[in-house]
């Protein structure tokens, strides 16, 4: 995930849109995926790996898939039940996205759930 979240976006210059944009959704699920691994540890390093992502990226990323992980963020991962490293990466992460004044109008939304 690290490398995922240094790297990102992953893609070919050369390659066709569609093929493109098909590479960008796959790396956006492996992200989701991770958020939820059964490992706190690989949760942890996700949730923070996402977070940079949509303070870097936020302009380039669908308005669905921010919403989804900003959905997972504050929905379910804050009130992760078997980690408090979880919780408290939830909160880390998301001092990435503030700094993004892109995402000011989600954030409103979503930081009184936190």
């Amino acid at each position: 995930m690290v490398l995922l979240a240094t790297a990102f976006p992953l893609q070919d210059p050369n390659a066709p849109v569609k093929e493109v944009d098909e590479l960008l959704q796959r790396q956006f699920s492996v992200v989701e995926e991770l958020m939820y691994d059964v490992c706190p540890q690989v949760r942890v390093v996700a949730i923070e790996g996402a977070c940079r992502i949509l303070s870097i990226f936020w302009e380039l990323i669908p308005k669905k898939v921010t919403t989804a992980m900003l959905t997972s963020l504050a929905g379910d991962l804050v009130h992760d039940k078997t980690s408090p490293a979880v919780r408290a990466a939830v909160f880390n992460g998301m001092t990435f996205v503030i700094d993004n004044p892109l995402a000011q109008t989600a954030l409103k939304k979503i930081l009184p759930q936190l």
